[in-house]
């Protein structure tokens, strides 16, 4: 494969749904000042040209340059910025022989989860300032339903009850449709709000502040933390006010200061460290920050714990995901954990519905796989920064793999046992 964008180079647009006018409403008024223009009309060109094509019909890069007037050096720099707020992923074929790009276009975020994004929505305050920012937020809300109302619509049952479904058989084909997140992973019945709302009487936190992302962060972090209702009442009483109720970011970071100083004398229990029998069962049933105290030797930093506790209630990934995620970037970055390398792979993860340890390590494996036989690429350089003992790991697998383009059996047992010694270390 070339290593340079050029005219002849294949891509692919992935794009399963379309665009609302209250979408392209977003993109002007609230992307487009982070943005600019180019970069979501590349974005709109993406979208709109898909559908004048087969699905997943293969183009060349020449047509962009001839349709939007713009040299490839420019689309790519644009492409860029559509990529790192989640308008679009690329990825590049891995067969050797092919020089093909794929676009995914995703849908842009409604304006609740734009707003409730703090690095969105601090770049756009800084892209237009303090009075056009709040003048956009008040013209995207919308009041919510009033507080002493019961629901009586009738399910469907109640309505269609003649139906005979005997002979039907559900279609496992897949469909246009938004692509989204599958929503939260947490059940509210796991943490007593009735008692939390005891503990809150006489208190100026109300009740109405209780939206279902407060819930469940609050189920999230009582998990996380092993915090009870009334520890809980401490951390919500910080993190609100009076007129602006539950700030989520205020909330995580108060809870994550309450364990660290508050539970600092809870010692890493022996059932808590994972075996080798059924190392990934373990992984599955550790929760997180419980698992990078084990790698830090029980002394992580404050941002260690901090990227934790936003993959826990930011993400629906399970603790077996995020324990392997946590394993895998160390490794791969040198003990370090960056939040933009950690979010980029978490939401990766997340869109593909891994459930367990095991399915992350496999996912990792194919990754690091990938990443090894060549780097999706087609701008900047970047050297991945490996540990000693993996390069010598590699060293001496390298005669079995020369020549071969898949990852076999082999290497995959190599590369497991690489990662089971750092584990240990």
């Amino acid at each position: 494969m070339s290593s340079s964008l050029t005219p002849r180079t294949e891509f692919i647009v992935h794009n399963q749904q379309y665009i609302s006018e209250h979408d392209r409403t977003m993109l002007n008024d609230i992307y487009m000042p982070i943005l600019g223009s180019v970069a979501v009309s590349i974005y709109i060109y993406l979208h709109d040209s898909s559908r004048k094509f087969e699905p997943l019909e293969i183009r060349m890069h020449s047509e962009i340059i001839d349709e939007m007037n713009m040299t490839l050096s420019i689309f790519s720099s644009e492409l860029e910025k559509l990529e790192a707020v989640g308008l679009v992923k690329t990825y590049v074929n891995d067969d050797a022989h092919i020089d093909q790009l794929i676009y995914e276009v995703k849908q842009p975020l409604t304006a609740t989860e734009f707003f409730n994004d703090p690095m969105l929505s601090m770049f756009l305050y800084t892209k237009v300032g303090s009075e056009l920012f709040n003048k956009k937020r008040e013209y995207w809300k919308y009041p919510k339903l009033p507080d002493n109302i019961t629901d009586v619509s009738r399910k469907f049952t109640e309505v269609f009850s003649n139906i005979s479904l005997e002979s039907f058989k559900l279609p496992e084909d897949h469909y246009e449709g938004r692509n989204n997140s599958t929503g939260s992973n947490v059940e509210q019945d796991d943490f007593d709000f009735e008692v939390l709302f005891t503990h809150l009487r006489g208190t100026f936190v109300d009740r109405k502040f209780f939206t279902q992302s407060v819930r469940e962060n609050i189920v999230k972090l009582s998990e996380l933390f092993h915090l009870n209702a009334y520890e809980m009442k401490k951390i919500i009483v910080k993190s609100t006010d009076k007129s602006k109720g539950i700030d989520l970011n205020i909330l995580r970071r108060a809870a994550l200061d309450y364990y660290r100083h508050e539970k600092e004398d809870e010692k890493l229990q022996p059932e808590d460290t994972p075996t080798n029998e059924d190392y990934f069962t373990s992984l599955d049933r550790i929760s997180p920050v419980t698992r990078i105290r084990q790698l830090r030797n029980n002394n992580p930093s404050r941002s260690d714990e901090l990227i934790v506790t936003r993959l826990v209630t930011e993400t629906n990934l399970n603790n077996g995901v995020i324990n392997v995620l946590l394993e895998y970037v160390l490794m791969q970055k040198d003990g370090q954990l960056f939040d933009n390398y950690v979010f980029t792979i978490a939401r990766d993860w997340e869109s593909k519905g891994y459930q367990t340890a095991e399915e992350a390590k496999d996912a990792a494996l194919t990754f690091y796989n990938n990443q090894s036989k060549k780097k999706s690429n087609y701008r900047v350089k970047r050297q991945i920064v490996e540990p000693k003992w993996f390069n010598e790991q590699k060293k001496q697998s390298s005669d079995q793999t020369m020549h071969n383009k898949k990852v076999t059996k082999k290497q995959s047992t190599s590369i497991q046992e690489a990662i089971d010694r750092f584990r240990k270390l």
